[in-house]
């Protein structure tokens, strides 16, 4: 394994432990962790920040270290230690291991921003670079600034990223699978998919990579999708409406229905229900707001016939 992907998996470790000390964590995140999990090296690497945890709260409260520590404060000029040169080795040892551990440690105590939103909801929030996001449905991402580079991560969902030009700290978006999209001053949006990412660029130019490897490069008004595997895409410029969700409606040009469907079904806690299997292969068109998802079924009955579609009365 490269060093830059060690680092990714820690990184990684870190944010993921740090999330699940909350307690609104979701079944959704816990399901995104075990899959996350499922490599092996994440999985290392998230037992070796269990195992630092644990060895600096034993550290923490060690008496001797307590009183070190308590000494240098209070003399500028030296920390008289026990005169036991085998007793001086250990607690130098160990607050040496205490001091490593502590900044390991507050990284993963210092609470990263965290932006979600719940099903149906979007939202707006400005980063500390002075950077915005709006964050679609059911929508969730990390931020993590460090002096040069801007990283952030969405962890599912979607969103419009408008980036605060900076060209010493380029912009990072973390979509899973190694991949990442890169930007200086730029406005692009993102989806992550289960399977698959795509990303729209409104203006400026981003850089999509897949560890060291370039899968694109988009100019203004392009698109492409990429999976965890393969090349990307063909860049894509017939995509007029991709951002139309942010004025809470979604356009469909030649969309087979069932993905036009599981679109929709984002925005709704009584998803939609294709009754019929050759359905899901037909064609839909038009646009849809997305607070009416009675009015989406309609137009499908409409179209390809009584009952093709129903809204389910169980929730999502």
């Amino acid at each position: 394994m490269s060093a830059s992907e060690d680092m990714r998996c820690r990184d990684e470790a870190v944010s993921w432990f740090t999330r699940l000390q909350n307690r609104s964590v979701t079944t959704g995140e816990l399901g995104e962790f075990a899959r996350w999990r499922r490599n092996h090296a994440n999985a290392a690497a998230y037992q070796e920040v269990e195992r630092l945890w644990a060895d600096s709260a034993r550290l923490s409260s060690d008496p001797d270290i307590l009183a070190a520590l308590t000494q240098a404060q209070q003399d500028d000029e030296t920390v008289r230690l026990p005169s036991s040169g085998v007793r001086l080795a250990v607690i130098l040892a160990a607050i040496a291991a205490l001091i490593m551990l502590g900044f390991f440690a507050i990284g993963a105590l210092l609470p990263t921003p965290t932006y979600r939103t719940a099903v149906g909801e979007t939202s707006v929030a400005k980063l500390e670079d002075g950077s915005r996001i709006q964050l679609d449905t059911d929508s969730s991402l990390t931020s993590d600034f460090r002096k040069n580079v801007r990283h952030v991560s969405l962890v599912r969902g979607q969103a419009y990223f408008d980036v605060a030009h900076d060209p010493q700290r380029p912009f990072v978006v973390d979509v899973g699978q190694g991949a990442t999209v890169t930007a200086v001053g730029t406005s692009f949006d993102v989806q992550r998919l289960n399977d698959r990412s795509r990303v729209y660029l409104a203006s400026g130019s981003v850089v999509i990579r897949r560890g060291a490897q370039t899968l694109a490069i988009l100019k203004a008004g392009e698109r492409v999708e990429f999976q965890s595997v393969g090349p990307a895409s063909s860049v894509d410029r017939s995509v007029a409406t991709l951002t139309v969700w942010r004025e809470r409606r979604l356009s469909f040009d030649e969309t087979p229905l069932g993905e036009a469907v599981i679109d929709m079904n984002r925005y709704t806690k009584s998803p939609i229900v294709l009754n019929s299997a050759s359905g899901g292969t037909a064609l839909m068109n038009g646009e849809f707001s997305v607070d009416d998802p009675k009015g989406f079924v309609g137009a499908i009955n409409t179209l390809f016939g009584p009952g093709t579609a129903t809204i389910s009365s169980r929730p999502n």
